[in-house]
């Protein structure tokens, strides 16, 4: 149960003092009796709210409830809205202090040289999955547990080579994760690769007669 305080601040144009517990407000163009317990807030437009949906703001005239998913969207709305121009300040920022970035980035390798050893040897293992990651797997319809399982099943090496991957992520600076390579006419998965590989049957165009023709010039010249 609610004190009329409590209750006020759910509906207080509607809050029916008289009754402890309970609330009048409006849906569509009825009126509706709600029992109140447990919902500590109705939001304008996700409804009767519990505990766990809203954020508690203390203020100077007591504590105000805020919708979490309200709050959520909003953040979108302005995240997307001032995104480019963040994007922007950033290049701009790179630029500007270039040398100074690539020191500090050479001076904590020098620092860290076991943290780096690790992760140039465990490549992404253990690390999020980026967004543009997320979406190749949604592309290919597989999951993220079936992606780590043909990691394990591959003992995260490539499938042509039989090597780690080695190629860094411009972005961040560490190792990839491996690529997952499809037929390009079927969209059927086939195995994980390393940049490399994955990038050299790409240019190559999966054609079968010119990788062949490709080894026969490797086998002449070396003779």
């Amino acid at each position: 149960m609610y004190t009329l305080l409590a209750k006020s601040r759910v509906a207080p144009e509607e809050a029916d003092s008289h009754r402890s517990g309970f609330a009048l407000h409006l849906v569509g163009k009825n009126t509706r009796e709600v029992f109140m317990e447990n919902i500590v807030k109705i939001c304008k437009f996700h409804g009767e709210l519990l505990d766990s949906q809203v954020r508690k703001i203390k203020q100077k005239r007591g504590i105000r409830f805020n919708c979490l998913q309200c709050e959520m969207e909003s953040q979108a709305k302005t995240y997307e809205k001032y995104k480019e121009e963040r994007l922007e300040r950033a290049r701009k920022y790179r630029a500007i202090h270039k040398e100074r970035l690539a020191k500090w980035a050479r001076d904590d390798r020098a620092r860290n040289k076991a943290k780096y050893q690790l992760l140039n040897k465990n490549g992404s293992l253990g690390r999020n999955y980026p967004k543009r990651l997320l979406e190749i797997l949604k592309s290919r319809c597989l999951t993220k547990d079936q992606y780590d399982a043909m990691i394990e099943a591959q003992n995260n090496k490539c499938a042509i080579c039989n090597q780690t991957e080695t190629c860094k992520d411009p972005s961040n600076d560490c190792v990839r994760r491996l690529s997952i390579d499809h037929n390009h006419t079927t969209g059927e998965v086939r195995e994980l690769l390393c940049h490399s590989c994955n990038s050299g049957i790409g240019k190559f165009k999966e054609d079968i007669e010119l990788l062949r023709a490709a080894i026969a010039y490797i086998e002449k010249h070396n003779r």
